[in-house]
């Protein structure tokens, strides 16, 4: 199971990292997220983000944090700055993995890997130095802990579901609140119906 798990998750790493220093920060919103984090290292400031050292309030902090990391161990370039967009991706498709192995079987744990890692947009989002990454991974996160704490009846899954979504919230907003939130719902009102 082990070999499985790090296999799904290394051939996941080099599909999202494939030329992530290669190719220039090209999307504005990279771009603004790129010197963010930037700035925010120079200045040994962990709370407040600027962008051409103005106060910048368009996205919540977690993924400048993950920035800051890369930048101060690999340096400040392309790389650095998608590197954890890649890592979180890999973890996403290692989470489907493993969760829908454990509530499912092993043939859709193998298919929701490859149905992951040959999206071509799934790739794109997971290239990029964005917040969405995180959102995604934080999302995925959530409503697997939701299903595990209905389906084994252990509360610290609940308690992880509420944690993932309040991390979710650093990482892009609300959204990482209502859509589980919504979906959770859902399920719980097509249980009782």
């Amino acid at each position: 199971m082990v070999w499985k798990a790090l296999f799904v998750f290394v051939v996941s790493l080099i599909i999202f990292s494939a030329n992530i220093g290669g190719l220039s920060i090209y999307s504005l919103d990279e771009a603004k997220n790129a010197e963010c984090a930037r700035e925010m290292l120079e200045r040994e400031d962990f709370v407040v983000p600027t962008f051409n050292y103005q106060l910048r309030t368009d996205k919540p902090p977690l993924h400048y944090y993950f920035m800051m990391l890369s930048y101060s161990i690999f340096g400040i370039n392309e790389f650095s700055a998608r590197l954890f967009s890649a890592v979180f991706g890999a973890l996403t498709v290692l989470m489907t993995f493993l969760f829908a192995r454990r509530y499912f079987e092993e043939k859709v744990a193998f298919f929701s890997f490859i149905v992951l890692i040959s999206s071509l947009h799934t790739s794109i989002q997971f290239h990029m130095a964005v917040p969405d990454p995180y959102l995604i991974f934080l999302i995925n996160a959530s409503l697997f802990s939701f299903y595990a704490g209905l389906k084994e009846r252990k509360i610290y899954f609940i308690y992880l579901f509420y944690l993932f979504m309040g991390l979710g919230v650093l990482s892009k907003g609300p959204v990482a609140v209502v859509l589980p939130t919504a979906i959770a719902t859902v399920y719980l009102l097509q249980l009782v119906s």
